[in-house]
C-alpha cells in the first residue's frame, strides 16, 4: 500500500504544468487601522516584499492535468490549502491578529467560506505542523478584486494567535470552495523570487504538505501574497521591544499617537542604503525619503507630521535586504 501510494504522487506530480498571467506591478490597497496608544502593531509580509523582485505579482494558472483553476488556489487537483512561511523576529511573544490575502481570482457561484489558518513550522521537515488558530470565515464573494490594484482582503481572528518563535505559517483554506464551485486564487510572486521551500500546499488527501519548490509540487521558487497583522505590548515589554529581519531592527515609533513630529527608530547591522516610506491607509504613498549609504548602528528619523490629517499610517523602513513595516497614529 505504501509503495503503490508514493507511485501514484509522483505520477501525479509530473501532470503539475503551470501557465503564466501577465505580471502586475504590486500597488498595494491598505486597510484602515484602529491601534492603541500603549500596543505596538507591526505588518508582517511575504519575504520576498523585501527583494525587488517583490514589487511585481501574478497568477499562475493550472495547465494541462490540472484541467482548471489556479497554482495558488482552488484548482483541479484539489489543493486544500496555500500556507506561506512569514518571519518576524522579536525579542518577546507576540500575538496574530488578522491576516491579510491578495487575491488576484474570486468567482461565486455558490459563494462558498474560506479562512486563513495560522500554523507552527515543523523544525523536522520546515513546513507547516501545528494548526494555533483560525480566522473567522469569510466568503467567496467578500474577496477583494481589482483589475488595477492589488487589493487586501482582512481575515481576522476572534481569538489572537500566540506565537513564541521566529517564523510561522499563515495558510489559505480553499477547501470548502470546491462543494460550492468556485473559483479563488491569492497572487504570487514571480517564479525565482522568493523561495518555494518557505511555500507550501495541503494536497487533496488532508495530510500531505508539500513546498511548491519540490518535484512533488510545481517546482517553482515564489511566494504566496499574505501579510499578518501581530501586536505585541510595549507597556510589559522593558527589553527595549523591537522587531528584526535580515540585519534590521525596527524600534516602536513615538511618541505615537502624536500631533507633531515623532521619531522612527531602527538599527542596521550591515552598510547599507537606507529609505524611509510613508503610506496612507488607502496604500497612496506619501512620502518617500532617500537617506543614502549609512554606516551600521542605530538611527532615529524625526518625521514632521504636522501636515498630515488626523488618522493612521503605515511607514516602512527600507535597507538593501530588508523592508519592515510598522505604523503610528496622528491626533489633532
Amino acid at each position: 500500500m505504501i509503495l503503490l501510494f508514493v507511485t501514484s504522487l509522483g505520477l501525479h506530480a509530473q501532470e503539475r504544468t503551470i501557465r503564466a498571467t501577465p505580471e502586475r506591478k504590486a500597488v498595494f490597497s491598505l486597510p484602515k487601522f484602529e491601534v492603541q496608544s500603549r500596543v505596538a502593531n507591526d505588518t508582517v509580509l511575504y519575504p520576498a516584499a523585501a527583494e525587488p523582485c517583490g514589487n511585481f505579482v501574478r497568477s499562475y494558472g493550472v495547465g494541462a492535468g490540472g484541467g482548471w483553476g489556479y497554482v495558488a488556489g482552488t484548482n483541479g487537483y484539489g489543493d486544500l490549502e496555500k500556507a506561506q512561511r512569514l518571519v518576524y523576529t522579536a525579542n518577546s511573544p507576540y500575538k496574530v491578529l488578522e491576516v491579510w490575502g491578495f487575491f488576484a481570482e474570486a468567482v461565486a457561484v455558490g459563494n462558498g467560506a474560506l479562512r486563513m489558518k495560522v500554523y507552527s513550522v515543523d523544525p523536522q521537515t520546515g513546513g507547516p505542523d501545528t494548526l494555533l488558530g483560525k480566522s473567522s470565515d469569510l466568503r467567496t464573494r467578500d474577496l477583494k478584486i481589482d483589475t488595477q490594484l492589488v487589493l487586501v482582503t482582512v481575515f481576522p481572528f476572534p481569538t489572537p494567535v500566540t506565537i513564541r518563535r521566529d517564523s510561522f505559517f499563515v495558510s489559505c483554506d480553499f477547501s470548502d470552495l470546491y462543494a460550492a464551485r468556485d473559483t479563488a486564487a491569492l497572487f504570487m510572486t514571480n517564479d525565482t523570487c522568493g523561495f518555494g521551500a518557505d511555500a507550501w500546499e495541503l494536497f487533496e488527501d488532508g495530510v500531505t504538505w508539500v513546498p511548491v519548490d519540490s518535484d512533488d509540487s510545481y517546482g517553482i521558487d515564489a511566494n504566496w501574497i499574505v501579510a499578518a497583522v501581530v501586536q505585541f505590548d510595549e507597556a510589559t515589554d522593558v527589553n527595549d521591544p523591537f522587531v528584526a529581519q535580515r540585519g534590521l531592527q525596527l524600534f516602536p515609533a513615538s511618541p505615537n499617537p502624536t500631533n507633531d513630529w515623532i521619531n522612527l527608530p531602527y538599527n542596521i547591522e550591515n552598510s547599507s542604503r537606507v529609505t524611509i516610506e510613508v503610506y496612507a491607509t488607502d496604500g497612496k504613498l506619501i512620502q518617500r525619503l532617500h537617506r543614502g549609504q549609512q554606516q551600521p548602528g542605530r538611527y532615529t528619523e524625526k518625521l514632521n507630521v504636522q501636515s498630515l490629517p488626523a488618522g493612521t499610517y503605515v511607514y516602512g523602513i527600507v535597507t538593501d535586504e530588508a523592508r519592515i513595516m510598522s505604523r503610528f497614529i496622528v491626533n489633532r
